[in-house]
């Protein structure tokens, strides 16, 4: 399928946008420049986002699972535990440089290459990208990457955006329990709002579309649906 440039921003900020009743962000996914061999790769769910981030000083550093299989006393996932984190923190601690987490190439590993992100955080960054940073020509954002990186056509992006969206009710009914009676009707309301996003139509006479009904359905036991079956 043609990926429609304008549909396809308006879903990806609407994924982006995404926020439970009480505010809180719904899924877990990013892509970021690993520390240890620089290169882009991706986490996703908890589990992963927990595991793929060492301390390093006041620093939490992102190690891509790639690296981490090669630290001794890794787990048989390759997350990184006991011996396997400490290796990796050894190997940050007495490397004088970092990446630049936009473009990828080596900056001193001094505060002086660390950029404060408006929103917070901090960032390492070279003296251009901390430039288009400061001026608001580039922005960091791990999960939109993520999004870009692993959802190729418009209808990966669609899917991903309506498992998120009944991820967000399942959140919401884990929160207050009152809410499950109501789901047909919330899910209706997810379902137009998504319609509208999407261009699509999602109910009516001719029925829900497969993918929408991951939006009506109720688990028991919610769970963090985001992740493609693609990894780098």
């Amino acid at each position: 399928m043609t990926v429609d440039n304008d549909r396809w921003e308006l879903v990806i900020q609407h994924i982006l946008a995404k926020r439970t009743s009480l505010g809180t962000g719904v899924g877990i996914g990013g892509a970021k420049v690993c520390q240890v061999c620089g290169e882009v790769r991706t986490f996703s769910g908890f589990i992963e986002a927990i595991c793929s981030h060492v301390t390093v000083g006041d620093d939490r550093e992102f190690v891509c699972i790639g690296c981490n299989f090669k630290s001794p006393g890794r787990t048989a996932t390759g997350f990184m535990v006991g011996k396997a984190a400490q290796h990796a923190r050894e190997i940050l601690e007495s490397r004088p440089y970092r990446f630049c987490e936009l473009c990828q190439i080596q900056v001193p590993g001094t505060p002086d290459s660390r950029f404060m992100l408006p929103g917070g955080g901090k960032v390492w960054a070279c003296a251009p990208c901390a430039g288009k940073l400061r001026d608001g020509l580039e922005t960091y954002s791990p999960k939109r990457r993520y999004l870009e990186l692993e959802l190729k056509t418009d209808e990966q992006l669609r899917a991903y955006d309506i498992a998120q969206e009944a991820h967000r009710l399942d959140l919401e009914e884990t929160l207050d329990g009152r809410l499950k009676s109501n789901r047909p009707d919330r899910a209706a309301a997810a379902l137009a709002e998504l319609g509208k996003v999407h261009g699509e139509n999602y109910g009516g006479s001719d029925g829900i579309c497969p993918s929408a009904c991951e939006i009506i359905r109720q688990d028991e036991n919610p769970g963090d649906q985001q992740k493609p079956t693609s990894r780098r």
